[in-house]
């Protein structure tokens, strides 16, 4: 059906562009083209069916003066004119330009199946990038919350370190106050010695003493 319908329209188009100068010869027979529009004239030769004319005049005989090349003219009967190529020769022509579509339809077709096996590597290579882009992603977050953590525990490092400062200063403080307290400490001993000694001195003085008059005041009685 599609055949048909090209032909047909080709045939149509082929009708268009010729109607008005070109004539055909039918193809039903070989027309003599004689020197002069009657059958009394001489023949100068035979034109095969379908073959192309232009016309140069039409007499009332029912003749045509007809331009079969740039110098050769004739006559020829009206009635084996056409006003299209020949059946075989449109049949021919539309045959043509159907393989020529056919060859072109195919042509399209490897190129379709060229451009569908392109975009099936290029949707796989989409797919491809898109899982490479979400992997990256989430390696970007690891890394980002691994950087924060990073951070997170660099802060704190200082922090302590800050603190670890401020103790070591604190017992530094501490030690020199202990050293204060110890050296009042035995400041203290000494003192609380010494007054010992010396109390214990004085006493070793004084006792004997008193044991000396106690014992001279009992002799008197």
């Amino acid at each position: 059906m599609k055949k048909l319908l090209c032909i047909f329209m080709l045939v149509l188009a082929t009708t268009h562009v010729h109607a008005e100068t070109v004539k055909y010869i039918s193809d039903q027979l070989q027309a003599p083209v004689r020197s002069g529009p009657s059958t009394k004239h001489k023949i100068l030769r035979m034109l095969n069916a379908g073959k192309q004319v232009v016309i140069l005049e039409n007499a009332e005989s029912g003749w045509s003066k007809i331009q079969i090349s740039n110098e050769d003219e004739g006559w020829v009967l009206t009635r084996y004119l056409m006003n299209q190529p020949a059946a075989r020769d449109r049949l021919a022509q539309a045959e043509s330009q159907l393989a020529k579509y056919q060859n072109e339809n195919s042509r399209l077709k490897r190129e379709l199946q060229q451009v569908s096996s392109q975009s099936k590597e290029l949707s796989s290579t989409v797919k491809q990038v898109k899982k490479d882009n979400t992997r990256l992603s989430q390696e970007y977050e690891s890394l980002e919350k691994t950087a924060s953590s990073a951070i997170a525990i660099d802060a704190e490092r200082m922090q302590l370190k800050n603190r670890l400062a401020q103790l070591e200063q604190e017992f530094k403080i501490l030690e020199q106050q202990n050293a204060r307290l110890t050296d009042r400490s035995k400041r203290d001993w000494f003192i609380v010695g010494a007054a010992v000694l010396f109390v214990g001195f004085v006493l070793g003085l004084i006792i004997p003493r008193i044991r000396w008059n106690r014992k001279q005041s009992w002799d008197s009685f």
